[in-house]
């Protein structure tokens, strides 16, 4: 990976014409080109295993050729950094209403303890759970 915006999980790739096989620009090598052929295949088959690996977990992957202008190419990344897909918000919807119990509160995986003298305890639930208006844990 060339550049990895973590934020939004954008990997981006520029790959070399003669490494990665540019089909505008690649020519094998005469001498030993049954042995090019080989190391060729198994580049292409990395960078497509690397782009469907970070995908499964998420990650918008853009790939350039080396050749591609770098003001275009740098337009596309930096249009591709500012996108925030619509599902986005669902999803973080999602996320925090798995957090919640039936009843609003949060779920907790252990007890809720006092911090601080004056803690109201009566707000906690048996099951570990509190309302949005007890103190901070």
């Amino acid at each position: 990976m060339d550049i990895a915006v973590l934020r939004c999980k954008l990997a981006v790739y520029i790959d070399g014409c003669f490494w990665h096989s540019c089909p505008e620009h690649f020519h094998l090598p005469k001498a030993n080109a049954d042995w090019w052929v080989r190391k060729m295949a198994m580049n292409r088959a990395r960078d497509a295993a690397s782009t469907a690996q970070l995908e499964a977990l998420g990650w918008t992957v853009l790939r350039f050729w080396e050749h591609e202008p770098p003001a275009e190419v740098a337009s596309t990344i930096l249009a591709a950094a500012r996108y925030r897909p619509k599902h986005s918000d669902e999803q973080l919807g999602e996320r925090v209403r798995a957090l919640l119990d039936p009843g609003g509160c949060l779920r907790h995986g252990r007890t809720r303890a006092q911090h601080h003298p004056g803690d109201e305890l009566a707000s906690s639930r048996s099951d570990g759970s509190h309302t949005a208006t007890d103190p901070v844990v």
